[in-house]
């Protein structure tokens, strides 16, 4: 037995806010999802807990043009993928790796929000997606506790926002030993603009009007953050 068109949730990337308004964004955080359908780990968790289901698949990868639910016109985007139109991962990409993937096979350990820029003291819910055993959260190295995972699911603290570095420090097996960590900074003004060729691999183009390459382009401050 498989699971067909689980979950359904949407998010849109680098989003913390549902705006249903102005700009059409749906928070990243995973907690929005149809009537049919439910968040990415209530979905997943449903089918890790029965051995008799082989696996199921995921609605959907990629965004796409249409059904841009929860909205409507003019809002014209998907916005269930794990993956943006651009190529880019959303955060529940990383809750997938963090259950699809052994901690043998590749440490996992990823922060949600992916940026670290709030208004000052505002309370930020700060989620963890890893498969160690524990995790430890720092703002600017100071120490806000350590908890330990639940099996297929998230670790979470409320944070009041300060200017600097949050870091997430992952431990397995009762060691002190850091087993991987992921970091979130606060980006000053934009100074510069980077091109980066993601794709072909060799980052060369061949001059012969036809070949093409996919450009990641970022906007950066003084720190090349």
């Amino acid at each position: 037995m498989i699971g067909s068109e689980t979950s359904s949730d949407y998010s849109d990337r680098y989003i913390y806010e549902n705006d249903g308004k102005l700009r059409m964004y749906v928070s990243s955080y995973d907690v929005n999802y149809p009537s049919w359908g439910n968040t990415a780990e209530d979905a997943w968790c449903a089918i890790a807990d029965r051995p008799f289901i082989a696996g199921g698949f995921y609605w959907t990868g990629f965004d796409y043009k249409g059904e841009p639910t929860p909205y409507g016109w003019p809002n014209i985007n998907s916005h269930f993928g794990v993956i943006d139109e651009a190529g880019f991962p959303k955060d529940n990409y990383y809750y997938h790796q963090s259950v699809f993937f052994s901690p043998d096979q590749r440490p996992i350990v990823h922060i949600v929000p992916m940026h670290w820029n709030f208004e000052s003291n505002k309370t930020v819910d700060v989620w963890v997606y890893t498969n160690a055993d524990v995790v430890e959260l720092f703002l600017n190295n100071r120490s806000l506790g350590r908890k330990d995972m639940v099996i297929c699911r998230h670790v979470e603290w409320q944070v009041s926002f300060e200017a600097g570095e949050l870091r997430a420090d992952a431990y397995r097996n009762g060691s002190d030993k850091v087993f991987a960590s992921d970091i979130a900074i606060t980006h000053g003004d934009p100074v510069a603009i980077q091109l980066e060729t993601d794709w072909p691999l060799s980052k060369s183009l061949v001059a012969d009007n036809s070949d093409t390459a996919l450009v990641a382009i970022r906007v950066v401050d003084s720190n090349g953050h």
